[in-house]
């Protein structure tokens, strides 16, 4: 994880980049520059997991100068990318040096070939353009305010919050959207004129001062429904596998966290097998028993993959004040009473490791939850139901029961 920011027309200072020293501890930069006549800046704050030395430094300009990016996330199949790159003579072996030359060879709309999960600002001074870029499913965070001529972006809202650009303010429908939700989607935020970069999309700021949204990625993908189980459980399998393999990808060690579910199991377990070092497995619990409580089930599992294991206990009056802690970095209110252990948790992650897998969302995909049921059971009897739906409900009741 790393921080970007960064505006037109509008000052960004060394203090907003230290707002998101969280996100990036290892190394911090700012630089100005132009496009055309407005005035840009660039904040990143680095976390060193591809290419641990300076060549890997952010902001990063090409050698002729006319483009720079900076960039949050990593992109799996960058190695792939770079091999069609021809004679470009690379300073390091990192991902954001490639797509940094990717894109200026190709062009943003090479954005499409990107394997991975990501949140960048692209400039290229030639064309007089700036793009804001976030990933397929929109897993790295990016914020934007734009106003006239100005635009402040960032990884966090705080970037755009402490500008002296910005008036402060609540969205009503926005909040209307989180009392319905409990969550904001994109692009909504609680903050007056502040939004989020949806998922799959490029904003195009060109030097005239106008904005552009592009998709550059159908959502709504074509599903063969005629799969035979059998084949689908050996897909998921393969693709799940190759996920777990990219994920892999770092010059610093990898570890999980490791909760009793399904979910993480299957992770761990897949990277055991495709790791060539031990992994570390990383579990918080409470005090008391109780289904809350995961520890026993975590150490089960992680002495069946044979991980060096690591447990942290979370109490009440910790709890509480993670909780309150938790606000700053969440920054949007979310519905997820996990937040602060997870919170704590990463605490002592931090001490082995600065990559952590987690099962988090892979049970929808494996339907590990017991709603799940339900929905197989509708799908089963489907064609009872559309009958239902067609004819008088006494008529499908005698059906039943005769």
């Amino acid at each position: 994880m790393c921080g970007i920011a960064g505006s037109i027309n509008s000052e960004l200072l060394p203090e907003h980049i230290d707002l998101i020293h969280h996100r990036g501890p290892d190394a911090r930069g700012l630089i100005q520059t132009n496009l055309g006549p407005h005035r840009v800046q660039l904040g990143h704050t680095r976390l060193t997991i591809l290419e641990l030395s300076e060549a890997g430094s952010q902001p990063m300009f090409t050698d002729c100068g006319n483009f720079a990016i900076v960039f949050n996330g990593e992109i799996y199949n960058h190695l792939a990318l770079r091999a069609e790159l021809g004679r470009i003579s690379f300073k390091g072996h990192s991902d954001t040096e490639t797509i940094l030359y990717y894109l200026r060879e190709f062009g943003i709309d090479a954005v499409r070939k990107f394997n991975g999960i990501f949140a960048f600002a692209f400039l290229d001074k030639v064309n007089e353009k700036l793009f804001l870029v976030r990933d397929h499913f929109g897993v790295k965070p990016l914020y934007y305010f734009n106003k006239g001529n100005k635009l402040i972006f960032g990884s966090e809202l705080k970037i755009i919050k402490n500008n002296a650009s910005y008036t402060k303010g609540i969205d009503t429908s926005a909040l209307n959207s989180y009392l319905t939700l409990n969550f904001n989607p994109a692009p909504q935020t609680l903050f007056k004129d502040i939004k989020k970069l949806e998922a799959a999309s490029c904003l195009e700021y060109s030097s005239n001062g106008n904005l552009r949204f592009t998709q550059y990625w159908d959502r709504k993908q074509k599903i063969d429904y005629n799969i035979s189980i059998n084949d689908a459980v050996s897909e998921y399998k393969g693709l799940m596998e190759k996920a777990v393999k990219r994920q892999l990808l770092s010059d610093v060690p990898v570890g999980i966290r490791l909760s009793g579910g399904l979910d993480s199991v299957v992770l761990g377990y897949l990277m055991d097998i495709n790791s060539s070092s031990p992994i570390q497995t990383f579990t918080v619990g409470f005090e008391g028993k109780g289904k809350f409580d995961e520890l026993d089930d975590a150490r089960e599992t992680a002495n069946w993959i044979n991980t060096d294991h690591h447990e942290i206990y979370l109490n009440q009056q910790e709890y509480m004040e993670y909780y309150f802690k938790s606000f700053y970095y969440t920054e949007e209110p979310i519905a997820a009473p996990p937040v602060p252990s997870l919170f704590h948790v990463s605490k002592l992650e931090y001490q082995s490791v600065k990559v952590v897998l987690s099962g988090q969302g892979a049970d929808d995909p494996m339907a590990g939850y017991n709603r799940y049921r339900g929905e197989k059971f509708l799908a089963d009897y489907q064609k009872i139901l559309s009958y239902c739906h067609c004819h008088s409900f006494p008529k499908f009741f005698l059906l039943i029961i005769n």
